[in-house]
């Protein structure tokens, strides 16, 4: 009788383990879901206000060229950390046992 409820707590424990992991993967998935939202939030800014600075430039008929290269390279950025996190959400599911 003993053996039984051994192997029912075994059971019981391993079903505790695995919620448990499975929360962990639940909470680190939505954490980056909302830095990706993040940081396309500020994409998006980003593209705004360059927008908004070729448009003046253009009306006031300056030359746009340099002046623009730092919204760019943000953008470039921005870029870099949402490919990085799409990963991080990428290995998360493929390390799923």
């Amino acid at each position: 009788m003993m053996e039984f409820f051994d192997k029912v707590k075994a059971k019981f424990s391993k079903g505790v383990t695995t919620i448990e992991e499975g929360s962990k993967k639940l909470v680190g998935k939505a954490k980056i879901y909302n830095d990706i939202h993040n940081v396309e939030v500020d994409k998006e800014k980003l593209i705004k206000l360059l927008g908004s600075k070729v448009y003046d430039m253009y009306t006031k008929k300056e030359e746009i060229s340099e002046s623009l290269k730092s919204f760019c390279e943000e953008i470039e950025k921005k870029d870099a950390s949402l490919e990085e996190l799409r990963q991080k959400l990428n290995d998360i599911d493929c390390s799923k046992s």
